[in-house]
């Protein structure tokens, strides 16, 4: 089972709920990359959804992500996104 959540606000107690149901996936979507977030995502925020990655990744979970493209983005934009994915786990 994949499960595809929203930040819940970066909640700790809310994430380990979907982690205690132990999906085979939890997805996270970045959506883009951090110059474009407030323009796109109005509540979210880069940081916090790199942390909750983190937090998935850490937890044991297998985490992922996906992210838009053609919103403006350079290369390099790009690729410090994957950057900050990889190194989120």
């Amino acid at each position: 089972m994949e499960v595809l959540i929203p930040d819940f606000q970066g909640r700790k107690d809310l994430l380990r709920q979907i982690l205690d149901e132990k999906p085979e996936i939890v997805s996270h979507n970045l959506e883009t990359v951090e110059r474009i977030t407030p323009k796109v995502r109005s509540k979210a925020r880069y940081d916090n959804s790199i942390e909750v990655l983190r937090y998935l990744a850490s937890s044991g979970a297998i985490a992922k992500s996906g992210i838009m493209l053609g919103l403006g983005e350079t290369t390099d934009e790009v690729l410090e996104s994957m950057d900050d994915l990889l190194q989120a786990g």
